[in-house]
């Protein structure tokens, strides 16, 4: 998997079948297990401190009306990351969509039910080119 730095440090790393870079390898493995997400395509505009801002979330599946944010368990017990996804929750309660936050917990249960299946080739071959 190939990591390109960006000007401000973060790695940025190219998922099999996508042209965009995505920020983690969280991102990425989920990418690779919804590949018909959309990777930072929506954007929701909210106020914080009398200024404008856009949240940008993570993934989207407007067919499915369903945005996904990627956050370490960690950083849930921040008030900017609490307020993003306060926006997130509303603005999604009020459009039809469900908003979920998956952590590395959630990724990693998932891949050890993944692991108890047989993998299909697509994402074998995902997760083996993530891990290179």
């Amino acid at each position: 998997m190939a990591k390109k730095k960006t000007s401000w440090g973060k790695s940025k790393i190219k998922v099999p079948g996508h042209s965009q870079l995505v920020r983690s390898t969280w991102e990425a493995f989920f990418w690779i297990i919804y590949p018909d997400y959309l990777y930072e395509d929506h954007r929701i505009e909210y106020d914080l401190n009398g200024k404008s801002h856009n949240y940008i979330v993570d993934f989207v599946d407007h067919d499915r009306k369903d945005l996904v944010e990627i956050k370490p368990a960690y950083m849930l017990s921040n008030s900017l990351v609490q307020h993003k996804i306060k926006v997130g929750e509303t603005w999604a309660a009020k459009n039809g969509y469900t908003f979920r936050v998956i952590t590395e917990h959630d990724i990693l249960l998932f891949k050890k039910a993944l692991k108890r299946m047989k993998l299909s080739s697509r994402l074998k071959k995902g997760l083996d080119q993530l891990r290179a």
